[in-house]
């Protein structure tokens, strides 16, 4: 899941913390929820209607206990923050790995190479569809031609660091290997996660029965295309997945609230981003949890990505990035 702007020293710093993690059963992976408030009005995501949700000035105290080897900073829309690129400089220090997920209407090429400056490793913007579908389902008008030109500008200037966060839907199948192809012409990197309607109860996205067939060719033909093009960031073992549990509509063994957890804007923690909170970050203990967790609803990148085996194929891969 991670782009390639990732030196050795932080190469080695991550296994290390993969190690120690392992064995004492801390998060690899923290999603940091900076703010709920969000100016688009996805159908499938209830930020936009959440107001007067509290939120920290400070998150360093908490990564300081966490120092967790992946860090994400979403929301809502994190850019909606104007002291975004401080909370960046605040965290940066605790992590190794430090990425973020915008929807991309406030990114411009100075606010990205301003979030670079400040130790973001890689800036992901969702993106479903690579025409005005887009616009429609994130209720930001001229959204996708924002993006279609910002993208290639930020690339053409070196940086290798920008990737697209593409959910695959009912609605999208005939975006996805357009969107790797694309992303590819500009530079980008794609980062692949399964609709769930844990978040919002809206079971349309959800892929049918009768779209199984297309789902299977679909993924095949991308699993060839990250041998080929090299920008997917999805694992294989992710990839392969996601058929079993749009059928199924789960997949037991769901080890959130171990091996990553989700945080709320104030401090709070939840196992994901589809569960109820649990304690406040200073009583955060992986004790405090009960294994197995018996939710299995979803899918998302955030979870299949780091019950992915770590096989040796796995560490050569993220060795030669």
């Amino acid at each position: 899941m991670l782009a390639s702007n990732f030196s050795a020293a932080k190469k080695a710093e991550g296994l290390l913390k993969y190690v120690k993690n392992r064995v004492t059963g801390w998060p690899r992976l923290i999603n940091l929820e900076v703010t709920k408030y969000c100016n688009a009005r996805c159908s499938f995501c209830p930020c936009w209607t959440i107001k007067g949700h509290p939120q920290l000035d400070d998150y360093s105290p908490i990564m300081k206990k966490f120092r967790p080897i992946v860090l994400s900073l979403n929301g809502g829309e994190p850019l909606i923050r104007r002291d975004f690129v401080d909370i960046v400089r605040q965290v940066r220090p605790y992590v190794t790995y430090l990425s973020m997920i915008t929807h991309g209407q406030l990114l411009t090429v100075d606010k990205f190479k301003e979030l670079i400056e400040a130790g973001i490793n890689q800036v992901t913007i969702s993106l479903n569809y690579l025409n005005d579908r887009h616009d429609q389902e994130r209720g930001i008008k001229d959204l996708f031609q924002h993006i279609a030109t910002i993208a290639p500008q930020i690339t053409a200037l070196g940086y290798n660091n920008l990737a697209f966060n593409t959910v695959i839907t009912s609605k999208n199948l005939d975006q996805l290997i357009p969107i790797v192809k694309q992303a590819h012409q500009w530079g980008v990197k794609v980062n692949f996660s399964s609709y769930s309607e844990g978040k919002n109860n809206v079971p349309d996205y959800n892929v049918a029965c009768e779209q199984e067939y297309e789902l299977n060719q679909v993924l095949e033909e991308l699993i060839v295309l990250r041998k080929e093009l090299g920008n997917i960031l999805s694992t294989e073992y992710y990839l392969r997945n996601i058929p079993r549990y749009f059928r199924d509509h789960k997949i037991d063994g769901c080890l959130a609230g171990h091996r990553f957890i989700q945080m709320t804007p104030d401090g709070y923690i939840k196992r994901c981003s589809e569960t109820d909170v649990f304690c406040h970050w200073t009583e955060y203990d992986p004790g405090l949890l009960e294994k197995p967790n018996p939710c299995n609803i979803c899918w998302l990148a955030c979870r299949g990505e780091t019950e992915s085996p770590l096989t040796p194929k796995r560490v050569w891969e993220f060795i030669k990035k």
